[in-house]
């Protein structure tokens, strides 16, 4: 397996992004991005955008949103031409080890209680659920502790 690089998401990765949206399932689970959610990640401190690229294929988007207490949430989205394929938990595995993450003492994600892939790929990549019922939108709530595998907490 070739190296995930994480490249800023820009005007010309963003039209690539928005292609993404043609696969009628991830445009039901998530929005396709906007100008107005482009101008945000772009310009916005402690707000972070990625295209992620394993050699020239692109493979996924995440959004890290950082806050002054030393959270964070994350967003990901996987490219539907390579679905199923241990994408989500890699680049989660790679994202884990940048900088941007390793001030954070927690990192959360909020997904939908029927997305069964992605509630795999969280998990599997070590984030913990933090409640067994959906909020009342119909997400499940996780957590993720820098250096918590590390550590062995």
């Amino acid at each position: 397996m070739s190296e995930l690089i994480f490249r800023p998401l820009d005007e010309i990765t963003l039209r690539l992004y928005l292609a993404w949206f043609q696969d009628a399932e991830l445009k039901r689970r998530i929005q396709p991005p906007t100008q107005q959610w482009f101008n945000y990640v772009s310009h916005t401190p402690g707000i972070y955008a990625w295209i992620i690229y394993e050699n020239d294929l692109p493979v996924g988007q995440l959004q890290l949103d950082t806050y002054t207490d030393h959270t964070g949430s994350v967003g990901l989205v996987v490219n539907p031409a390579v679905w199923n394929q241990g994408y989500g938990q890699r680049i989660l595995e790679a994202f884990f080890q940048r900088v941007e993450v390793a001030c954070l003492a927690q990192v959360e994600a909020a997904i939908e209680a029927d997305n069964l892939a992605s509630l795999r790929c969280f998990q599997k990549a070590g984030f913990i659920q933090d409640r067994p019922e959906p909020d009342e939108e119909g997400f499940l709530h996780f957590s993720y502790r820098p250096g918590a595998l590390q550590n062995g907490n």
